[in-house]
């Protein structure tokens, strides 16, 4: 416990918390608002009024970040795809229905997205200062070349490999 807070990370290493927020990108929180863990019933509605604002506010900041989808060039979801903001750890995997999301403070941040047999995608995002910044992704598929995926073709083929990326990077979308 520091300044009225618990870092799940340090106190519950390995906690359900953690495995949420790590496999399934569900932030779970743990909220204590008094010393008395177990208040009597005839306590909680006065407890409930009097931190009834702060938490709403709380909750409030879920919405905060980036959040949107991420689809191949035809329209449809992709569903697994990762999405990494440069200097973090955590990496969101797109759900079922294609979708993401990243709880961030506002400014801009660099947005790292990959999915298999895709070409990896980098994108610049700017999170507004009052809730998320919402954006969609297409991803494209990797050529094949030789039925190679382009890193594979430059990984077996070395330096002609080399040479071969500038016409990669120039005229593959």
């Amino acid at each position: 416990m520091q300044s009225g807070s618990m870092q799940s990370g340090s106190m519950q290493s390995g906690s359900m918390q953690d495995y949420n927020y790590d496999s399934l990108n569900c932030l779970e929180l743990a909220v204590y608002i008094g010393c008395c863990h177990h208040p009597k019933n005839m306590q909680l509605q006065s407890i409930w009024h009097a931190h009834r604002k702060p938490l709403l506010a709380m909750i409030e900041q879920a919405h905060f970040g980036i959040q949107g989808s991420v689809k191949d060039h035809r329209g449809n979801n992709i569903i697994g795809a990762k999405v990494r903001v440069e200097g973090r750890q955590h990496v969101a995997k797109t759900s079922q229905q294609g979708f993401f999301h990243h709880l961030l403070l506002p400014g801009t941040y660099h947005i790292h997205v990959e999915a298999d047999s895709y070409q990896v995608t980098d994108v610049e995002v700017i999170v507004p200062n009052q809730g998320a910044g919402n954006i969609t992704v297409i991803l494209y598929k990797e050529r094949l070349f030789f039925g190679l995926s382009p890193s594979m073709f430059l990984m077996l083929f070395g330096e002609f490999g080399s040479s071969f990326k500038v016409f990669k990077t120039r005229y593959l979308f």
